[in-house]
C-alpha cells in the first residue's frame, strides 16, 4: 500500500546489486510479517479491505480526478453497494459509564407553593459581577435556550418579585452563591420568602474565587468586600446558614483522577439524581482542562443532611487521607427543599465545561418544576449546498456519491434517525463542468436522484439582490426549474435557499415575490438574521407568507476540504465538536438546520468527521434523542413554539452596521445618509404636533414627508406599518429640498433628517424596533400633565365623534372597569396609559443612555414656545441658532403660537402660519371629581417619575415640581 509501482521496480534493481542490501531486507520482511501477526483480526481484515478498495479505484476514471491521480487515503471512499462503510478520517473520544459506587439521593417531591406563577414568567438572573467571565456565560447560555431573563445586581434592591398577586420569575440563577449568601438580611428574606411561597428553585455557581472584571473605585471595593466574604467562609468551612461545607480543590488533584491521561478531568454523573434529564445519568464524563477562568480550583461540597444530594463528583488523587482509591469529592449538589424549604442546584465551578452547561438547563428544568425544561427531541436536517458548484479538484467522485447514500442508511439505523434524507441544493447551469471524473461523479448524483430530496438555489448560482425586478429574477429561476424538470428531480415541497443568503435578509422583495410565483415557496432558511454573529442570536421570522429558519453553521465550509489544513488546527475542529459551540446548539436547539457545502462531503469528508463525532457524543453523553423532519414541518414545529417576535415581521436592522448585510443590501445606497437621527415620540396630546412644526423651520433639519393620511406622522415602527420594511421608511425621506445652510460660514453643519409620531412613545416594541434600526438616534419626548393629557385626549376623540366620548361623561369613562363596553375601555386605555411616564421612559433608557433622550416640559412649550426650542436646537448642537423669538408670534383670536417660514435666502416670511383648526382647541375646564380621581390615580407615577428624573440628572417639569410640592406652583 505504501509504494507505487515504479518505486518497487526501482527497489528491485537495487537490491540485485549488493548482497548486504538483500540481508537487510530479509530481515525487515521478517518484522513486518512478524508485526502482521500481532495484529487483531478485524483490524488486518480492513486494512485489506480498504487496499483492495484502493487498488480497484485506481483502474479508471471513477476512481480519480482525471483517470491517472489518485485520492489521498484520507478522502479515498468505498463503494456504497458492497456495504463496505466510507473511509474518513475519524473523530476518536473516550466513551464511558462511571463504576463508583452510588451516593445516596433524595428522590423525594420538591415543596409546593401556596401561590401561582405569571404565565410568561421569566429567569431573574441575579448579578454580583458584572464583568466577569461566570455573567457571560450564563447570559450566553440563555440565549441559547431561548429563555427570557431579567437581571438585577445582588448589592442593590430586589427588583419587584410580584405582578397583580402572581410571580413574575420562574426561576433564579446566581453567578455567586457567596453573594447570596452575604446579601443584605432584608433582601436574602424577600428572596427566600418568594421562593418559597411560589416554590421557586435556585440555582448558583460556588467560584474558589471572584472572578476578574474592572471598574471604577466602588467596584474595587466592592471586589474586596467580596474576597474577604468568601475568605472568612473558606475558613468557616459552612455556607452561611446551609448545612454544607465547602473547600477549593486544586486541578492537579482532578487530572490525576482522568482515565485518559494528564489532559483531562473525569466527573462521575450520578445514576440516581432526579436533577439529569437531558445529561444521562451514570456517566464518566472527560473534561478538557480549564483555562485560567476558575483560578486554578473548583469547589467541592459535603453534607449529612438527607435532603441533599450529590449531583456530580470526581475521585481525588490525593491519598493523604490513606485511601488508595482516593476520595470522592462532590463538584455539582442537589438540595430538594428539605431542609428550609427551597430547592437549589450548587455548582462548584463556572459554566464553561460541557457537562456544567447541560447540567445548567437540566437544574432549571428541575428547580421550576419543569416549566423551563425543553424536549428531548433535537429535529436535524443537514443542506448541502451547491451540490453542482465548485472549482475542478475539489469536486465529488461517483464513490463520494454512493457514500452519502451509505452514510443516510447508517444514521437512520444507528442514531435514530429514521428517514434522514441530505437536502441537496442545485444550480443547473454548473452541473457537468469538471473534469471527467468529476462529471461521472455529477451523473452518479442524477443517477441516485431518488435517495435525495432537492432545493433550488439560481440558475447560474446568481445573488438575487442584484435583480431589481421580480420579474427578472422569474426568468432565471424558471431556467432552473426547467432543467431540474428535465433530469426528473424529486423537489423539496415548498423549500429554498438563495445563494450567499441574498436577498433573504436584508429583505429584498422581489426574490419573496419571484419564489412564491415560480417555485411556490413558503419555507426557506438563513444564517444571516440578525446577524451571523453570535450564532446562538440567529433567530427566525415570517415574511409575506415565507418562513425563515435560522441556519446554523458546523465549522466546515466551502474552503474546508483537508483536515491536516483545518484553520488553527485539526484540535480547533475537534473542540468545536466535543463540548464545543456545534455541540452547544445541538443541545439547546430543539430544531437544527445545518449548512454544508458540496465540498464537505468530498476529498477528506469533514462532514462525516464532523457529523459523526457529533451524533456519537452527544448519543453518549446526554438522553437526546436525534430526529429528522422535512423542512415544512420543522417550520411549524419551530414557529408553534417560537416566540411571538419571530411570527411576524423580522427587526428591521441598518444594513451599514453590518459589512455581510451592506454587501447583498438591494436598497439604495444613500439609506444611511436618509435615515432620520432625530425622533419626537410624544405622547399624544402634548403639542408634539407644534413642536414639529417650529422644528422644521431650522435650516438644518429636514422633516419627513407628510402622509395623505396621517399627515406629519410617520408611524412606521407601529404596527401594521412596520411589516411593510426599510423601503417604506425610507421613502419618507426620499425627496430634495434645497439646504440652505451657508456650508462656509458653518462648515460642520450635515443636514438632519427627522421625523414625529406620537403614538411611539407608550408602544412597548417601539423602543426596541427605533434602537435596533437607529441605534445613534437622539428621543425627544414632552411631559405634560398626565391629568390634562388624558382630558385633553378625551376631548379630542369627541370632536372627532367617538362613539364611546359621545356617549359617555369623561368621569365615567376613565373611572369605567373591565365589565364596561369594548369601546368604553380602549377609550380609558388611551386616556390613562399614556401618561404613566415613569414606567414608559425606563423601557426608552433602557435601549437608550438618558444623554440621548431630551425631555420637553409641555408647559414650557405651550405657553414659551420660543424658550422650549431656543434650548432643545443648543441640546442638538444645531448650525446656526435660529433666533426663534422672532419666528413664533402669539395669536390672541388662536390662543396659540403661530410661526413665520423661513425662505431660502434665509429671510422670514412677513405673514405668519398657524396650526390647522384641530390645534390649540377650546373646551371646558376638567370637572374636579375627575382631577381628584386623576390626582390619585397618577400619585404613584409621578412620585416615580420625580425620582427618575433626579436619578438621570433631569431637571423635573414645572407641573411635576408643583405636584411634589403639594400643588403649589414652582418659580
Amino acid at each position: 500500500r505504501l509504494f507505487s509501482a515504479r518505486q518497487l521496480c526501482a527497489c528491485r534493481r537495487c537490491l540485485t546489486r549488493s548482497p548486504r542490501t538483500w540481508l537487510a531486507a530479509c530481515v525487515l520482511l521478517v518484522l513486518c510479517v512478524h508485526y502482521l501477526l500481532l495484529l487483531p483480526r478485524p483490524l488486518l481484515t480492513a486494512n485489506s479491505d480498504a487496499a483492495r478498495q484502493r487498488l480497484a479505484g485506481s483502474a479508471g476514471p471513477a476512481g480519480s480526478r482525471d483517470g491517472s491521480s489518485q485520492r489521498g487515503s484520507e478522502g479515498g471512499g468505498g463503494n456504497s453497494d458492497s456495504g463496505t462503510p466510507p473511509r474518513h478520517p475519524r473523530l476518536q473520544f473516550a466513551c464511558r459509564r462511571s463504576d463508583a459506587p452510588e451516593w445516596p439521593v433524595d428522590l423525594g417531591p420538591l415543596p409546593a407553593g401556596q401561590l401561582k406563577l405569571r404565565s410568561d414568567a421569566k429567569i431573574l438572573l441575579l448579578v454580583d459581577n458584572e464583568n466577569g467571565p461566570v455573567i457571560r456565560q450564563l447570559i450566553n447560555l440563555l440565549e441559547h435556550m431561548r429563555l427570557s431573563y431579567k437581571t438585577a445586581p445582588t448589592w442593590k434592591p430586589l427588583p419587584h418579585l410580584t405582578s397583580s398577586d402572581r410571580g413574575r420569575f420562574g426561576a433564579i440563577l446566581m453567578d455567586s452563591l457567596s453573594a447570596y449568601l452575604n446579601m443584605d438580611r432584608w433582601n436574602r428574606g424577600l428572596l427566600d420568602r418568594y421562593c418559597r411561597d411560589y416554590a421557586v428553585g435556585q440555582v448558583a455557581a460556588m467560584l474558589a474565587s471572584g472572578g476578574g472584571g474592572s471598574g471604577g473605585v466602588r467596584r474595587r471595593r466592592q471586589q474586596q468586600r467580596r474576597r474577604r466574604q468568601q475568605q472568612k467562609l473558606y475558613r468557616n468551612g459552612r455556607l452561611g446558614d446551609l448545612p454544607v461545607w465547602a473547600s477549593p480543590v486544586s486541578i492537579g488533584d482532578l487530572i490525576n483522577s482522568s482515565s485518559s491521561g494528564s489532559a483531562n478531568i473525569g466527573i462521575h454523573v450520578s445514576r440516581l439524581s432526579p436533577v439529569t434529564r437531558l445529561t444521562k445519568s451514570g456517566i464518566l464524563a472527560e473534561l478538557p482542562l480549564p483555562g485560567d477562568t476558575g483560578a486554578g480550583h473548583w469547589m467541592t461540597f459535603n453534607t449529612s443532611h438527607e435532603g441533599y444530594g450529590y449531583v456530580a463528583w470526581f475521585k481525588s488523587s490525593n491519598k493523604a487521607n490513606g485511601d488508595s482509591g482516593g476520595d470522592r469529592l462532590a463538584t455539582v449538589l442537589s438540595d430538594s427543599g428539605r431542609y428550609d424549604g427551597i430547592a437549589r442546584v450548587i455548582f462548584g465551578y463556572d459554566f464553561s465545561p460541557w457537562l456544567h452547561a447541560a447540567l445548567l438547563a437540566d437544574a432549571l428544568a428541575w428547580t421550576s418544576r419543569g416549566r423551563f425544561a425543553q424536549s428531548l427531541d433535537r429535529f436535524v436536517q443537514v443542506d448541502i449546498d451547491d451540490v453542482f458548484v465548485g472549482p475542478s479538484g475539489l469536486r465529488m467522485l461517483p464513490n463520494d456519491v454512493d457514500a452519502l447514500v451509505a452514510t443516510q442508511r447508517r444514521w437512520r439505523s444507528r442514531f435514530g434517525l429514521s428517514g434522514f434524507t441530505f437536502q441537496l441544493g442545485f444550480s443547473g447551469r454548473y452541473f457537468g463542468r469538471g473534469n471527467p471524473a468529476e462529471n461521472a461523479g455529477d451523473a452518479r448524483l442524477l443517477t441516485l436522484r431518488r435517495h435525495f430530496l432537492w432545493f433550488p438555489h439560481m440558475y447560474k448560482h446568481n445573488k438575487p439582490h442584484t435583480y431589481a425586478s421580480a420579474e427578472a429574477l422569474e426568468a432565471v429561476m424558471l431556467k432552473n426549474k426547467d432543467w431540474a424538470i428535465e433530469n426528473d428531480l424529486p423537489i423539496s415541497p415548498g423549500y429554498a435557499v438563495s445563494p450567499h443568503h441574498s436577498g433573504v435578509y436584508p429583505v429584498h422583495e422581489p426574490l419573496y415575490a419571484a419564489w412564491r410565483s415560480v417555485w411556490s415557496i413558503n419555507v426557506t432558511s438563513t444564517e444571516e438574521y440578525p446577524h451571523l454573529r453570535p450564532a446562538r442570536r440567529r433567530r427566525g421570522f415570517v415574511y409575506n407568507g415565507v418562513r425563515v429558519l435560522p441556519r446554523e453553521t458546523c465549522g466546515i465550509y466551502t474552503h474546508t476540504v483537508r483536515l491536516a489544513d483545518y484553520p488553527r488546527g485539526q484540535q480547533r475542529l475537534r473542540q468545536l465538536v466535543l463540548g464545543g459551540e456545534l455541540f452547544h446548539t445541538v443541545l439547546l436547539h430543539p430544531i437544527c438546520v445545518f449548512m454544508t457545502h458540496m465540498p464537505n462531503y468530498a476529498n477528506d469528508r469533514l462532514a462525516y468527521y464532523v457529523f459523526d463525532g457529533l451524533f456519537n457524543f452527544l448519543t453518549c453523553h446526554t438522553n437526546i434523542r436525534l430526529r429528522w423532519a422535512d423542512p415544512q414541518r420543522l417550520a411549524t414545529l419551530y414557529f408553534n413554539s417560537a416566540h411571538r417576535e419571530e411570527r411576524q415581521a423580522p427587526l428591521w436592522l441598518s444594513p451599514c452596521a453590518d459589512p455581510r448585510h451592506r454587501e447583498i443590501w438591494a436598497g439604495p445606497k444613500d439609506l444611511c445618509a436618509r435615515l432620520p437621527s432625530l425622533l419626537i415620540v410624544g405622547p399624544q396630546k402634548t403639542g408634539s404636533t407644534a413642536l414639529h412644526t417650529f422644528l422644521s423651520l431650522h435650516p438644518q433639519l429636514l422633516p419627513s414627508i407628510k402622509h395623505p393620511r396621517t399627515f406629519e406622522e410617520v408611524q412606521f415602527f407601529t404596527d401594521p406599518n412596520y411589516a411593510k420594511g426599510l423601503l417604506h421608511y425610507y421613502s419618507y425621506f426620499n425627496y430634495t429640498r434645497e439646504f440652505t445652510v451657508n456650508f462656509t460660514a458653518d462648515p460642520g453643519a450635515r443636514p438632519i433628517y427627522f421625523e414625529k409620531s406620537a403614538n411611539y412613545f407608550d408602544q412597548a416594541r417601539v423602543p426596541g424596533r427605533v434602537k435596533a434600526l437607529l441605534p445613534s438616534a437622539r428621543i425627544v419626548a414632552i411631559l405634560m400633565d398626565p391629568a390634562q393629557r388624558a382630558y385633553s385626549w378625551y376631548q379630542h376623540q369627541l370632536a372627532h365623534g367617538d362613539p364611546a366620548a359621545t356617549n359617555y361623561s369623561f368621569y365615567q369613562v376613565i373611572t369605567s372597569d373591565d365589565a364596561a363596553p369594548r369601546e368604553v375601555r380602549q377609550l380609558r386605555h388611551r386616556c390613562l396609559r399614556p401618561g404613566r411616564y415613569a414606567n414608559i421612559l425606563k423601557r426608552w433608557f433602557r435601549q437608550y443612555r438618558p444623554r440621548s433622550v431630551y425631555l420637553v416640559d409641555g408647559d414650557q412649550l405651550r405657553n414659551s414656545p420660543a424658550q422650549a426650542v431656543h434650548r432643545l436646537q443648543r441640546w442638538l448642537g444645531l448650525k446656526p441658532q435660529v433666533d426663534y423669538t422672532q419666528l413664533l408670534l402669539y395669536n390672541k383670536r388662536k390662543g396659540f403660537y403661530c410661526y413665520r417660514p423661513v425662505l431660502s435666502d434665509l429671510t422670514v416670511e412677513r405673514r405668519p402660519r398657524c396650526l390647522g383648526k384641530g390645534k390649540g382647541r377650546r373646551y371646558p375646564a376638567i370637572d374636579e371629581a375627575s382631577l381628584a380621581y386623576l390626582r390619585t390615580y397618577y400619585r404613584h407615577d409621578n412620585a416615580q417619575l420625580y425620582k427618575l428624573l433626579r436619578r438621570h440628572s433631569y431637571k423635573p417639569p414645572g407641573w411635576l415640581l408643583a405636584l411634589q410640592n403639594g400643588g403649589k406652583p414652582v418659580a
